[in-house]
């Protein structure tokens, strides 16, 4: 075997034309591109997320009630529907006529009646609030 073949290898090719030929940035490219396939991912939960309501991912549907005075009630608060805790208090709202909206979250397994209307009592005897729920009976 000649000097120029044994450099050059059995194939003919250089041994430094060989190292030319092969990728060198193989692992970092599959890196970038399994990072950009986790933020993909994480971009959707996320967006699913923002858009849908997380009560509705909990089985849970949300009313809203307007009152003219929300006498201390919190967040968390327990709403009552013939003395049983069906959901409780998400959130609040100030509107522009004077009211305080009450937004209810309610189990996805009790239905509230249209005729329905809210007022506030109290929960407990540590002095908790609640909203409860009454169903207006017309009397003929």
């Amino acid at each position: 075997m000649s000097e120029e073949q044994r450099v050059r290898g059995g194939n003919g090719y250089a041994e430094q034309d060989l190292r030319a030929a092969i990728p060198r940035d193989e692992a970092g490219r599959e890196l970038r591109v399994g990072i950009f396939v986790l933020v993909g991912l994480l971009a959707i939960a996320v967006s699913l997320f923002l858009m849908t309501d997380p009560a509705t991912l909990r089985g849970r549907y949300v009313i809203v009630t307007p009152v003219s005075d929300a006498g201390g009630i919190r967040n968390g608060d327990p709403v009552l529907m013939r003395g049983v805790n069906i959901g409780r208090v998400s959130g609040f709202a100030m509107t522009m006529e004077g009211k305080v909206d009450i937004l209810l979250e309610i189990d996805g397994q009790w239905r509230i009646p249209s005729d329905s209307r809210t007022q506030l009592a109290g929960a407990g005897i540590l002095g908790g609030r609640g909203i409860v729920i009454k169903k207006i009976v017309l009397h003929a």
